[in-house]
């Protein structure tokens, strides 16, 4: 029953809507996090979608505009691979938007070839967990401010069977 529930996803049944809300999403260009972006705009949300590939944004974003009439999605360059980015994203965030209610650190990458961020990390490491965590730093104090907000942590089941086979098998 614990693992049909863990792995096994469970349709959302909220109707809460988020008019005059801001949410961040990072990596919302396809995927979990394209389908989020596409969920909250019905909403009713403001979405900023932060990517690496601006193209991609562009499209993602006219996809859910063709869906959903009346949407606010806005596509902005962000490479979590790079402080400068991070840093120059959020500081264009804060001059854009009062408030910010919904952060959702979703971008990731996955066994991508063994290469490294601009300040040196191992890339994985860089893109899924410090990068995120200094974007999360850098906006904190205007999310606090626009309480009630959310900071939403996305991962993969990777972790997981990593974790398995390390207790299981070694």
């Amino acid at each position: 029953m614990y693992i049909k529930d863990f792995l096994f996803a469970i349709e959302c049944t909220s109707q809460a809507k988020l008019h005059n809300k801001t949410v961040v999403i990072t990596g919302a260009n396809t995927g979990i996090g394209k389908e989020t972006a596409l969920d909250l705009a019905a909403r009713g949300a403001r979405v900023i979608i932060g990517c690496r590939d601006i193209e991609k944004g562009r499209k993602a974003a006219e996809d859910i505009n063709e869906q959903i009439k009346d949407t606010q999605v806005i596509v902005k360059y962000l490479d979590l691979a790079s402080f400068a980015s991070i840093r120059k994203f959020a500081a264009e965030i804060l001059k854009s938007e009062p408030q910010i209610h919904i952060l959702v650190n979703n971008a990731g990458v996955m066994a991508c070839p063994k290469s490294k961020t601009e300040e040196g990390f191992e890339t994985h490491f860089g893109v899924n967990y410090l990068g995120h965590f200094l974007l999360t730093n850098l906006l904190l104090d205007r999310i606090k401010a626009s309480a009630p907000a959310r900071i939403v942590n996305v991962s993969s089941l990777i972790y997981f069977c990593k974790m398995l086979n390390h207790v299981f098998f070694t």
